[in-house]
């Protein structure tokens, strides 16, 4: 289970436009078009803002040449404080890169972030199941618990109905919405000793967002499933930053669950490994010392 980190690099718009003198006009005319106010210097790590109809400039000390994930909660801090929600990047005291936080509407992140979901998916079943439960168990935590504490009662009739046609037919888990199975995870329809083999408290956990991880996690998912604008449109309004900061925190609340989870299922391995070492043991303890060697070398 392994998390697939966004290379910054791929966020970074290279060989940017500097600002001229000789040419503040037109860059006057991007900056009202782009809804920004900042251009890059070409001599030195500063860049020039534009305040009314005035240009000032204004020197930068920070390098994120040596940050590697795009979700680094030091980029989401530099760009927070540009006005324009930039950021540039530098090499030898020359700007050589911007970015701002649009730049993250691409391609690229959004199918990085699917595929993390998509593991994160799988391994929560299996670690469901691993732990001994299935779609009779699921299914029954619809009809006895679920149901009853539901307002929404439809809803949880067409999951119920779902379900009874995938039982025995389909992997165990593998009808079921990731907003259900997580659910599931945490539910008090489990006996303490359940949910404490199962570990998955973390989804409880609170966000920046005062939202717990499981249900960014489950919203995160719906966003990229639907994404409509996966080509590259931006579906970040340049005026609202505020947009593209849930998104970025929904991401690294995503890693830590995901993170979590990883540990939960590393656990788990190490737990049936011992159990499966013990019986292994005691089988070799059984034989004569020809019988032992035999097992190791033949």
């Amino acid at each position: 289970m392994i998390w697939i980190t966004i290379n910054v690099n791929e966020i970074i718009k290279f060989n940017p436009i500097y600002f001229s003198q000789e040419h503040t006009s037109v860059c006057k005319k991007v900056c009202n078009v782009l809804h920004i106010n900042c251009f890059p210097a070409v001599d030195d790590l500063a860049y020039y803002k534009l305040n009314g109809s005035e240009w000032s400039r204004v020197s930068f000390e920070y390098n994120i040449g040596k940050i590697d994930s795009a979700f680094d909660e030091r980029i989401l801090k530099y760009l927070a404080s540009n006005d324009s929600n930039i950021i540039f990047t530098h090499e030898n005291k020359l700007i050589n890169g911007v970015i701002h936080f649009t730049d993250y509407e691409s391609p690229y992140v959004y199918s990085t972030i699917y595929h993390n979901l998509n593991i994160f998916e799988k391994n929560l079943r299996s670690h469901l199941y691993e732990n001994g439960l299935d779609d009779n168990d699921l299914l029954n935590y619809y009809e006895t618990y679920k149901l009853k504490n539901e307002r929404k009662k439809d809803r949880i009739i067409r999951l119920i109905d779902d379900l009874k046609k995938a039982v025995g037919k389909k992997p165990p888990f593998e009808s079921s919405y990731l907003r259900e199975l997580i659910d599931f995870s945490i539910s008090g329809y489990h006996p303490k000793e359940v949910l404490s083999k199962l570990g998955t408290s973390f989804f409880k956990d609170k966000t920046e967002n005062r939202e717990n991880i499981g249900n960014t996690i489950s919203s995160l998912r719906n966003l990229i499933m639907h994404h409509s604008n996966i080509s590259g449109e931006t579906v970040f309004s340049p005026h609202n930053f505020g947009e593209f900061k849930k998104f970025f925190d929904a991401v690294t609340s995503f890693q830590k669950g995901f993170n979590s989870l990883r540990q939960e299922r590393l656990a788990l391995k190490r737990h049936n490994i011992a159990i499966s070492n013990n019986i292994r043991l005691e089988i070799i303890d059984k034989l004569r010392d020809q019988e032992v060697s035999n097992y190791f070398y033949n």
